[in-house]
């Protein structure tokens, strides 16, 4: 088969992935000029700033720190003026403030737009031709079909991710959709069954949220909801799920921490970081919500263990919801559990802040 047939038919197989496909790109393109190096950076979506997002041969700590503003350095200037810069001696980089330069063995360079139309996406660095000589003329000519494909494969694999992105996402707050929540708690259900292990699921409800949205209207409602969330993603750990369930509900699982030798008090250290987002948001002040006025927000929460209130999403969604209703009947600003739990927990609320509350079918946590 044709060599630039059988990349080109890789282009279009690999849209689906991004990772994949970029990382094609840059072996691709080093592989066909013989470069030591290869750096494909992309604009964030404000189209401001530029960061790597594969390499080949570059050092680690460039690639971290990497974050060119638009018109900055080489792949600034390159990325701006949509056009191929070739560099044959490096003295003439002098002209650019580039923060991203590392040792090179060459005086020659080359960084190529990658271009949709009108459109400029990114740009592609190549640096150390083998044998210490110099890119050419010849060296961009034989990458411009596939860099121009590869554009619109770039292009739309971004495309293609920021639709499921949104298809698993809440558009108001950026986390998860209740949909993606299920699948997230279905899994979680499959895996701790295989491994025997336990694990927290909550359900969280802003506090007179209506009376938030009558008083000072929907716009501020909205923006309560965007820093509760904010506070969430802040304060859980990265393996566990944060949702918005619906309106002013948010859902969340909260995954056992391995290191502890007891899956039971590993499940149940979820209830002190469910009770510690509790105290986050009620101590928080917000501002800037309502001009010249300071509000102050509570949530409360039910909570649910797997697998006692049950080994089926449904059974464990209804049983924290249970517990909600139960937490705001009782007085809010509070996390129930079930009371049929607290001979198992007893050990562990000695040692924590959660004790037995005075509904005869509760506990819950108190200040």
């Amino acid at each position: 088969m044709d060599t630039e047939k059988h990349y080109l038919e890789q282009l279009i197989n690999k849209v689906s992935n991004i990772e994949e496909l970029t990382d094609l790109v840059v072996h691709v393109c080093a592989d066909k000029v013989k470069a030591e190096k290869c750096s494909l950076m992309l604009l964030d979506g404000k189209k401001k700033a530029l960061s790597i997002v594969k390499a080949k041969g570059i050092n680690e700590h460039v690639i971290r720190n990497a974050n060119v503003k638009l018109g900055e350095g080489v792949a600034g200037f390159v990325t701006l003026s949509g056009e191929t810069l070739l560099v044959a001696d490096k003295e003439n980089e002098g002209k650019f403030d580039s923060k991203t330069s590392e040792r090179y063995k060459t005086d020659s360079f080359v960084s190529i737009p990658l271009k949709t139309g009108s459109d400029t996406i990114g740009v592609l660095n190549l640096t150390d031709k083998i044998n210490n000589r110099n890119f050419s003329e010849k060296d961009i000519n034989s990458l411009s079909k596939f860099i121009s494909l590869a554009s619109i494969a770039i292009k739309n694999a971004l495309k293609l991710k920021e639709l499921q992105e949104l298809s698993v996402t809440d558009e108001l707050t950026g986390l998860y959709n209740r949909r993606h929540f299920y699948n997230c708690l279905e899994n979680g259900i499959e895996r701790s069954g295989r491994y025997n292990r336990h694990f927290i699921m909550a359900l969280i409800d802003i506090d007179k949220f209506k009376y938030i949205n009558d008083t000072y209207g929907h716009q501020a409602g909205d923006s309560i909801l965007k820093h509760i969330s904010q506070i969430l993603r802040t304060y859980t750990r990265s393996f566990d799920i944060v949702a918005r369930y619906g309106g002013e509900e948010f859902a969340i699982t909260f995954q056992e921490a391995y290191d502890y030798k007891d899956s039971f008090a590993g499940a149940i250290s979820g209830l002190q970081f469910l009770e510690r987002l509790r105290g986050v948001i009620e101590n928080h002040t917000f501002t800037g919500i309502v001009p010249h006025k300071k509000l102050n927000i509570t949530i409360s929460c039910g909570a649910a263990i797997y697998p006692f209130d049950g080994m089926a999403k449904e059974e464990l969604i209804s049983k924290a919801d249970e517990n909600l209703y139960l937490a705001k009947r009782t007085g809010r600003n509070r996390t129930c559990v079930s009371r049929e739990h607290l001979n198992l927990l007893n050990e562990i609320i000695q040692k924590s802040n959660i004790v037995s509350g005075s509904d005869a079918q509760t506990m819950y946590v108190t200040e």
